[in-house]
């Protein structure tokens, strides 16, 4: 026998062989079994999710004797507990028989999440608050105890998200723990939705004639769009109860209808409480609060004044004042002028120091004077310093060696006295052909400051023949807004405006060249004035910036109507705004962060506002905003700062 390597087996046995008389022996040694994945059985290979460990079974096959199996799962000798997919080694030791052997392919272990379902929930009821979002505090699920935010997440939604009893709530449930699968993630349950606060509705306040029997009808405002249905019911009326003529009713719309005889007297009020009882909120209980007057108070509206000084008295005229009433019931009210004459409430505004806020009286006139009451509005009056000439004489230089102090300025102007100054020091030497500019201001401080220049030392003469006018014209600018410079032969002018100014007029020898930026061709003897003013014309862009750059600053004090406490609140922009406005909402809360609403609580084209709503005790806060309609719609400011005062 050949063939057999020293050492490769690890069984020997003897055998001995006869023949032809002969004998002999050998020894003969056999390899063990070599094993492979065909050797073994492997079972458990598909399981569910338990919570425990799960095990694949390896068994050798009928007539292998193999050694210890060890099993692996993804490498590890670790069993698997949780779901998912895990490839399958084993190891088989070494045996009488056998040989051993490592990484034996069993396949893989798929343990299948458990599937579950939702058998309930616990929701916490909540106040109605517009949204339909609830709290779900825990999930129950058949087959499973899971941990909210640990095992999943839920949420709860209302199917409708108006108060009332078992209110439907769909309640979605994730997954977070990866064992587990849900046929279905949502589940219906119900929770009550309670009413929320009351709103705080203003009272309603009209005024009527006394001694004239009239019916007045008002409807109830204020009440929240998420209200939900809304029954009115009217109170018992205190105060002056014995100017109605008839009960006091309401419609399913909220529209109060007050018959009055004609036996009031100015200064009585009647109060009318009405509760209004709505799906969403707890009943709201608001007043219609009806004073009689001697007569009506127009609704009174005016513009701020800007002039320039004139010397004289500004015409009321300007502040384009303006007085309506509401004349009518119902469908057929209808807004009415009020014929009368406007007033300063004391002299008319003259000079620049006399700008500021002024009241302006509107008192009617004809038979509207028997009708309607006095009334007044404040505006603000800007006077604004009147654009001036001004004319400056000065010593002709000669020769070198010279400084502006030498030149003897001096200026006259239409504005009378002042203070005139070369805007260089007087030690500055004068140079041959050049401009020097000065300033001249007015000691009267209705004008404001004049500008100009002036070649004071005549360029020299060109070198070739004939005769040239040496130009030193007197240029003057009035204001601000640019400047006009000279070239150095004096001969040519040109005019710069500044960012936001344009050329106004340009007048030569007393005749007005309209906005022209040059002028060629200056004489010696010419006298020019050059006028910038501010450009008016803005555009959308411009318009819509400025008005959001407006800081409005609110103001409030404690004051008397009619007797009784009332809060007054008046606003104005931080810096001069040249924005006329076409309105300001007024806000009301009485917390200083929150609580204001949507709705103001007052729109108005005044610069103030009585809120005589108010309770004793009670602090509260208003903030104010501005608007301009530009292309129907309404562009605000930013909100004022906040002004609050307590009713004492």
């Amino acid at each position: 026998m050949t063939g057999f390597n020293s050492g490769a087996y690890t069984a020997a046995q003897t055998l001995t062989v006869t023949a032809s008389g002969k004998t002999a022996t050998f020894v003969v040694k056999i390899d063990k079994k070599s094993l492979s994945a065909k050797d073994f059985e492997v079972t458990g290979l598909t399981t569910i999710y338990s919570g425990t460990e799960k095990q694949v079974s390896v068994t050798p096959k009928a007539g292998v004797n193999a050694g210890a199996i060890t099993v692996k799962y993804d490498g590890k000798t670790t069993k698997p507990i949780n779901a998912g997919t895990y490839a399958v080694t084993y190891d088989v030791a070494e045996s009488d028989t056998c040989k051993g052997v490592t990484g034996l392919e069993g396949g893989n272990l798929v343990i299948a999440k458990k599937e579950i379902s939702i058998n309930g929930a616990t929701i916490t009821k909540k106040a109605y608050n517009k949204t339909n979002a609830v709290e779900v505090t825990a999930v129950s699920f058949d087959g499973a105890t899971l941990v909210k935010d640990t095992d999943y997440t839920v949420k709860g939604a209302l199917n409708d998200v108006n108060a009332g009893k078992a209110k439907d709530v769909t309640v979605t449930v994730t997954l977070k723990n990866a064992n587990y699968s849900l046929a279905t993630y949502v589940y219906t349950g119900q929770v009550d939705i309670d009413k929320a606060v009351a709103p705080h509705i203003e009272d309603t306040e009209i005024t009527a004639t006394a001694q004239v029997a009239k019916e007045r009808s008002v409807k109830i405002a204020g009440i929240p769009a998420d209200a939900g249905n809304a029954v009115y019911t009217v109170g018992t009326p205190t105060g002056a109860t014995s100017i109605l003529a008839e009960a006091v009713t309401v419609d399913k719309n909220g529209l109060v209808t007050i018959k009055l005889n004609n036996t009031g007297v100015k200064g009585d009020v009647l109060t009318i409480p009405v509760t209004i009882a709505t799906t969403n909120y707890e009943n709201i209980t608001t007043h219609v609060v009806v004073t009689l007057t001697d007569k009506v108070v127009p609704n009174i509206t005016a513009k701020d004044i800007t002039v320039a000084f004139s010397g004289k008295a500004v015409d009321v005229s300007e502040a384009k004042g303006k007085a309506t009433a509401i004349v009518g019931e119902g469908e057929d009210a209808k807004e009415v002028d009020v014929a009368g004459t406007w007033s300063f409430d004391g002299d008319a505004p003259i000079n620049v120091a006399d700008s500021g806020t002024k009241t302006i009286v509107f008192t009617p006139t004809g038979e509207d004077a028997d009708t309607y009451a006095t009334a007044s509005v404040t505006i603000s009056v800007t006077i604004e310093k009147a654009v001036t000439t001004a004319t400056a004489k000065f010593t002709e230089i000669t020769e070198a060696g010279k400084t502006l102090a030498d030149a003897n300025l001096q200026v006259s102007s239409p504005a009378g006295e002042g203070i005139f100054a070369w805007d260089d020091i007087e030690t500055t030497a004068i140079e041959r052909g050049k401009s020097y500019g000065w300033t001249f201001t007015p000691n009267d401080d209705n004008y404001d400051v004049v500008k100009g220049k002036a070649i004071l030392w005549k360029a020299p003469a060109p070198s070739f023949g004939g005769s040239v006018t040496e130009p030193t014209a007197t240029v003057t600018v009035n204001g601000e807004g640019g400047k006009a410079e000279l070239s150095e032969d004096g001969t040519v002018l040109t005019i710069i405006p500044e960012d936001g100014y344009e050329v106004a007029s340009v007048l030569l020898n007393g005749k007005d060249l309209g906005a022209v930026t040059e002028l060629k061709n200056i004489k010696a003897t010419d006298t020019i004035i050059v006028t910038f003013a501010k450009k008016s014309e803005l555009s959308q862009e411009e318009l819509v910036a400025q008005i959001k750059a407006v800081k409005l600053v609110a103001s409030s004090k404690i004051v008397k109507v009619k007797g009784k406490n009332a809060i007054k609140i008046t606003w104005k922009a931080k810096d001069d705004s040249k924005v006329e406005f076409d309105g300001y909402e007024i806000f009301r809360s009485t917390k200083r962060y929150s609580g204001f609403g949507k709705k103001p609580i007052f729109d108005t084209k005044n610069s103030k506002y009585f809120n005589t709503a108010v309770k004793k005790g009670n602090k509260y806060y208003y903030k104010v905003r501005a608007y301009k309609i530009i292309d129907g719609e309404k562009v605000y400011t930013e909100w004022s700062t906040k002004a609050w005062r307590t009713v004492k």
